[in-house]
């Protein structure tokens, strides 16, 4: 009983979506738009979302080729990367701890090389994360324990 009860409580909680912030679209040469949400008292926050290029295929920086960059407070959790003619999902990506009174500002910015292009950004979602923590510790001290057992019975 006592072994079920360390269980459950070393177990990580569940995790789920904090927010779905939509979509938006990308469509001048040099264009970019932002979404914001308020992450105080959340204490694990990971980023997805999808996107998908309209034209020619080519790599980022190619005549033609389009790039995405994604930015998180300034960081860039995406850089210059090449955009298919095609959904591609991006993420889960860690943003860290949140901390009180913080605000996440995610920047999606796209430089389209040819003419009537587009990056449409969907699905972009936050989500909150645990890290177990219990459980190693948990783990740790069942392996000292255990440790204490074989020495007592050596000795005897």
């Amino acid at each position: 009983m006592a072994v079920a009860a360390l269980a459950a409580w070393a177990a990580p909680a569940s995790a789920g979506v904090i927010a779905d912030l939509g979509t938006g679209t990308l469509t001048k040469a040099s264009d970019s738009f932002s979404v914001s949400f308020d992450a105080a008292g959340i204490f694990g926050v990971k980023l997805s979302f999808k996107y998908d290029g309209d034209g020619v295929e080519q790599p980022c920086g190619a005549p033609k080729g389009d790039c995405l960059t994604v930015t998180v407070n300034t960081v860039p959790v995406l850089d210059n990367a090449d955009v298919p003619d095609g959904l591609t999902s991006f993420g889960p990506t860690l943003l860290g701890p949140g901390a009180d009174n913080q605000v996440i500002n995610i920047t999606f910015t796209g430089l389209l090389t040819g003419s009537n292009e587009e990056i449409e950004i969907s699905k972009i979602k936050l989500s909150t994360y645990t890290v177990s923590e219990p459980a190693p510790i948990a783990l740790f001290g069942l392996g000292l324990a255990g440790l204490g057992f074989m020495r007592r019975k050596r000795s005897a």
